[in-house]
């Protein structure tokens, strides 16, 4: 991520979900985004703060270890909550930081999020990567899977996952140049569209195989006059 295949002052807009929080050098990923992206081009990021997440009935130590595990793969679990920090830190301005609780409380969501936790969280990769390194037993991923299935058919299962958001974070224009005309109203209109596809490619790559210990994430960039009024964008997963 931190060597994209494009040419600076490509776009008008970058989208991420649940990117950087994988990311081992943010610093690094979010000075190659301002590469591409040109003067006066924005960025959209939602990532995810883990201490705040919940599954109720709890996971005894669950969350604590799924923090571990993106730690050991040189992520940041509660990168969530630092965003509006990096962006002003990478040389953003105009910074609007949001947090967001995304719940899951329908059958239908809490069989997605049974579904998810399992081929992630309890997948046998994951499981054999947490074990060789210590971060937890065998004995505890079965608890814990036990623990899962409970939680499903609990009547009042609930669960949600904590979000930090910046909606809108922009490139400074070089001295002498005039503001090309504002992207976000185009950016706000396609804001939940490019969120759902966001988070629909996370869905895809987490629950393939191995996902953690490959990190699959994926980017979407768009450039506004390309896509105007179409709303196409490119997807790139990393």
């Amino acid at each position: 991520m931190a060597d994209l295949p494009f040419d600076a002052n490509s776009f008008d807009v970058a989208h991420c979900h649940a990117v950087l929080m994988h990311a081992p050098d943010t610093v690094a990923v979010l000075a190659e985004v301002c590469r591409v992206l040109k003067p006066g081009g924005i960025i959209s990021s939602r990532e995810m703060f883990v201490d705040s997440s919940f599954l109720e009935p709890s996971m005894r130590d669950g969350w604590e270890t799924f923090a571990k595990l993106i730690e050991a793969n040189g992520g940041h679990p509660q990168i969530g909550r630092e965003l509006k920090r990096l962006f002003i830190e990478a040389g953003f301005r105009d910074v609007s930081a949001s947090v967001s609780f995304e719940p899951f409380c329908t059958d239908e969501d809490i069989e997605f999020l049974h579904e998810f936790i399992i081929g992630w969280f309890l997948a046998p990769a994951t499981v054999s990567a947490a074990t060789k390194y210590g971060i937890a037993t065998r004995e505890q991923f079965d608890g814990w899977h036990r623990e899962l299935d409970e939680w499903k058919d609990t009547p009042g299962a609930l669960a949600a996952f904590a979000w930090g958001g910046d909606n809108r974070a922009q490139i400074g224009l070089p001295l002498g140049l005039n503001p090309r005309p504002d992207p976000m109203s185009f950016f706000q209109a396609l804001r939940d569209k490019f969120s759902v596809l966001g988070y629909l490619s996370y869905k895809k790559t987490v629950l393939g195989p191995h996902a953690l210990v490959k990190g699959a994430i994926s980017l979407i960039f768009t450039n506004v006059k390309k896509v105007f009024p179409s709303g196409i964008c490119r997807l790139m997963e990393v």
